[in-house]
């Protein structure tokens, strides 16, 4: 029976080995497209937010005074609530830009497409009846172990909750 180092670790190349891996694969490959998601959501979401606060801020620059009266402001106070409230607008930008939510849903994109070589990999490689042929063991835990090294980690702190949406599908 062969083997291969992963993470340190020596792991037997044997048919629950790779049903694990095949497992695993499957799972990672839900969870990476899970969080793609999420964060295309959230880059989206505060996107459209701030375009549209940024539009309104922008239209009442160059409102009259009759128009913060009529919100029952004075336009000294008006002025200083736009001024604050576009400098927050600002730094909600910057701070945007810090988190970087569309790179991260770049690169769950990235990881998910690698993941699925691999799942295919695996599902070409498998026999109807379950099992796998002997003598390519080494080539699919040399695929998991290097997609496993060159693709971006799920989170721990979302990682139970990933694994108990992929579960509950």
């Amino acid at each position: 029976m062969e083997s291969y180092v992963w993470r340190d670790r020596k792991i037997a190349n044997s048919s629950r080995e790779l049903d694990r891996q095949y497992r695993l694969t499957k799972q990672t490959l839900a969870m990476h497209h899970s969080l793609r998601d999420y964060y295309r959501s959230l880059a989206t979401f505060a996107e459209i937010i701030l375009l549209a606060a940024s539009v309104v801020f922008l239209l009442t620059t160059f409102a009259d005074s009759s128009f913060y009266s009529m919100l029952g402001l004075s336009t000294e106070l008006s002025k200083i609530i736009l001024g604050l409230v576009a400098a927050a607008t600002f730094l909600s930008s910057l701070i945007l830009l810090l988190l970087d939510w569309p790179g991260k849903a770049a690169s769950h994109k990235d990881s998910a497409e690698r993941w699925f070589l691999v799942l295919v990999l695996f599902r070409d490689m498998r026999l109807e009846d379950g099992t796998w042929p002997m003598g390519l063991e080494n080539k699919l835990s040399t695929a998991y172990a290097d997609v496993c090294k060159n693709t971006v980690d799920i989170p721990d702190k979302k990682f139970n909750a990933l694994k108990a949406q992929y579960h509950a599908k």
